[in-house]
């Protein structure tokens, strides 16, 4: 646009003034051609005396000066860059071949999310060399760049770092490769609009929700959803004129897409960006590949279909109403239709990168995206619930649901060591529902065995994740707000905790705890005199114990930490021997002259609506 302007304005300058005018020739063009931000690095040069039509150097208009400056831009788009630049810039990102292959042979969890996402098997990091690299398209040199980052933000904890011989910690290239390539990549519509650059796009949404980075996640999926229509892979045949194999990586990356989409959407309160005619066009498209990932059209289009319509309830309804049970109802019978995948087991499968390891993960995450979807649809009835026993069936569906998800979430830890702060985040979340109901009066037999059984796990992998290297500040504030309704729960004084946040003393004991959480709002329990020294007791679902699958120490916690030692696992072993055993039939929750209890005053804040205010990029200043 600079140029052209700056064009229009010499031909003005020409026409009034007749053409008489002499002009310097290194004033405005000149600094058009040495100015990299206002316009393309190549202009191509013009004496002031030249015809008006020479200009607009064209060979379509005819006009080719033959002391045009040769150059090794290309052009594509609207745009001259030096792509041979660009790709230096993003080649020296990638470390040497040896540290390649310790970091493509210390997790799997990249080469899983490979297969699940992509349907891609390539157990080789990078599918072509760096000199192959150098000659290719800057957004297949971009991706390529983006699997070293996903690398490293899988290291397992107690990594020795300095066998990677980098530059820098890990964590910290990971940042500048995303950043680069977002930069010289992903901002360049010409470049990104291609299957590559889509490709890159979705990485970069992957990379960003594994950090914890929600907003940044949902910004980026919106664009790649943008570009993906502008290309045509909406359309029940994407891409006609292409081989089948482009075909399919195109179905694939716009179902991913799509479920991403809905996913994020209800998390951050927001509508969904893609409409439900886009998922039942997939579902009704008799020319859709048979050899395609099958959970992508036998379970991930219903699923998707049926987060559209929490969406739009959490959109439509800001409190309860008959309309709105009447529409969660109709949501219900339709998840209650829907067969879940069973739950994989991880004790039998082999190590590294298996198919199996891959279709237990595959089977695992989509068990915890159905439940999720089933406790986000019977939350806001489960806070708003109160003593109205017409809420039972949305209450106990409701805790039903976190029960299976925090399952899940502990047997994808234990599977593949695949760690991701937004599962973490949605860990959390589910525990705070499950202990929220617990606290009210009416939730007497609400809390079983088994909940205080999967809790602990749950505190015992955020215990982990909080001392690792750097600190992961969500786990550590979620770690410790989980822990105070733990203590407050079972009759135990809390830990420490900070008058200046509004919380209350009074003879050296707290009487007020006040918790800042996200979809619950700001949460207070006070000290309560009980006058009948009553007790509750957690439910016992049987007489026996309950059992649990039997967790080697480190099998299920994290492993992108980066953690300069081997990780102390003896919490997770002290854990184990405190819960395992159970003495009687039934464990006292509260002490038997008080309690704790929520604040009768107290509204929660309305479930799944955006929050304009707040950073979701760092859930940490949230919690």
């Amino acid at each position: 646009m600079a140029r052209v302007e700056t064009l229009l304005e010499k031909l003005l300058i020409r026409v009034d003034s007749g053409g008489s005018q002499q002009r310097d020739s290194n004033t405005l063009v000149d600094s058009v051609e040495t100015s990299p931000e206002s316009s393309p690095p190549i202009v191509t040069p013009a004496a002031d005396n030249a015809p008006i039509p020479s200009l607009f150097d064209n060979k379509a208009l005819g006009f080719q000066r033959s002391d045009t400056i040769a150059s090794d831009f290309t052009s594509y788009g609207t745009t001259n860059r030096d792509w041979g630049r660009l790709r230096r810039e993003l080649l020296a990102l990638i470390p040497s071949e040896k540290t390649l292959k310790i970091i493509s042979e210390a997790s799997s969890s990249w080469w899983v999310m490979r297969v699940y996402v992509f349907d891609d098997h390539d157990q080789t990091l990078l599918s072509s060399s760096v000199q192959e690299l150098s000659r290719s398209h800057p957004a297949a040199v971009g991706k390529a760049v983006l699997w070293v980052a996903m690398c490293l933000q899988q290291l397992p904890s107690g990594f020795y770092l300095p066998s990677l011989e980098l530059p820098c910690l890990p964590w910290v290239l990971v940042e500048e490769c995303v950043s680069r390539v977002s930069t010289l990549v992903c901002s360049d519509d010409s470049i990104v609009s291609c299957i590559e650059g889509l490709e890159c796009l979705v990485m970069q949404v992957l990379i960003f929700s594994h950090a914890g980075k929600l907003r940044s996640a949902w910004l980026c999926n919106c664009r790649a959803a943008s570009i993906a229509q502008l290309i045509g892979f909406h359309r029940a045949e994407p891409a006609p004129n292409e081989s089948a194999e482009y075909q399919q990586r195109a179905t694939i990356i716009w179902r991913h897409i799509l479920a991403v989409d809905r996913h994020f959407a209800l998390i951050l309160g927001m509508h969904g960006s893609i409409s439900n005619t886009a998922i039942d066009q997939y579902q009704s498209n008799p020319g859709d590949f048979q050899d395609s990932p099958p959970h992508h059209e036998s379970v991930m289009n219903p699923l998707v279909r049926i987060a559209g319509s929490i969406i739009e309830r959490n959109q439509t309804f800001t409190e309860v109403t008959p309309a709105m049970l009447q529409m969660t109802q109709s949501i219900d019978l339709k998840l209650q239709a829907f067969t879940p995948p069973s739950l994989a087991s991880p004790e039998s499968l082999p190590p590294g990168k298996s198919t199996e390891q891959s279709l237990c993960f595959r089977a695992l995450h989509f068990r915890l995206w159905y439940y999720q979807l089933m406790a986000w649809l019977h939350l806001p009835l489960l806070l708003a619930s109160g003593t109205d026993a017409s809420y039972y069936y949305n209450r106990q569906t409701c805790l039903h649901a976190c029960r299976n998800l925090i399952t899940c979430y502990i047997n994808l830890r234990r599977t593949t060591g695949f760690v991701s702060r937004i599962l973490d985040f949605q860990a959390f979340t589910t525990a705070m529902t499950i202990i929220i109901n617990a606290v009210r009066l009416s939730s007497t037999h609400d809390f079983t065995k088994e909940d205080y059984l999967i809790l602990d796990r749950v505190v015992a992998i955020l215990e982990q994740l909080s001392r690792s290297v750097p600190p992961d500040k969500i786990a550590t504030r979620a770690s410790h707000v989980l822990k105070v309704f733990k203590a407050v729960g079972m009759g135990a004084e809390p830990p420490p905790l900070d008058e200046s946040e509004g919380n209350q003393y009074e003879n050296g004991r707290p009487t007020r705890i006040k918790l800042d959480i996200p979809y619950f709002g700001t949460i207070y329990l006070e000290r309560r005199v009980i006058l009948n020294h009553s007790t509750r007791n957690i439910t016992a679902l049987s007489t026996l114990p309950p059992t649990m699958l039997i967790t080697t120490l480190g099998q299920y916690y994290p492993s992108y930490s980066w953690m300069d030692t081997i990780p102390d696992l003896s919490y997770a072993n002290e854990q184990d021997e405190q819960t395992a055993p159970w003495p009687d039939t039934g464990l006292s929750f509260v002490p038997p002259a008080e309690r704790w209890a929520l604040n009768s005053q107290f509204t929660f804040r309305p479930t799944f609506l955006a929050d304009y205010d707040l950073n979701w990029d760092y859930w940490d200043l949230m919690l």
